[in-house]
């Protein structure tokens, strides 16, 4: 009926396609409709793309909140991984130094 994707707003297109099940939980589906959330590691990475303090202190708290569930090397190659579809991809790289040690921090020093 829509095709591979939709533009319920006018401003963007949405994938209708299922994620793969490693990177997202599903929160309810219905007959044509499909509502999950992303896992920890996408939702940090797209806030960090963003870059506003707020979601940088966003990225924080679900970190302190799932630090032992969330692996930094795998953070790390979600968001390389990511960047490479970017324009600005050598600046996101270069950025991911600075968010590595902050995470570091808050791992290691458990604030």
């Amino acid at each position: 009926m829509w095709g591979d994707s939709f533009d319920p707003i006018g401003r963007q297109r949405i994938n209708k396609g299922r994620l793969e099940k490693k990177n997202h939980t599903l929160i309810k589906e219905l007959a044509h409709i499909y509502i999950g959330v992303l896992n920890p590691y996408d939702l940090i990475v797209s806030k960090l793309f963003r870059g506003a303090l707020v979601d940088i202190d966003d990225c924080l708290m679900l970190f302190k909140a799932k630090h032992k569930d969330i692996k930094l090397d795998l953070l790390r190659e979600r968001y390389i991984e990511t960047a490479k579809y970017d324009i600005a991809e050598d600046k996101l790289i270069k950025a991911w130094d600075y968010y590595e040690q902050v995470f570091k921090k808050e791992k290691f020093d458990g604030k």
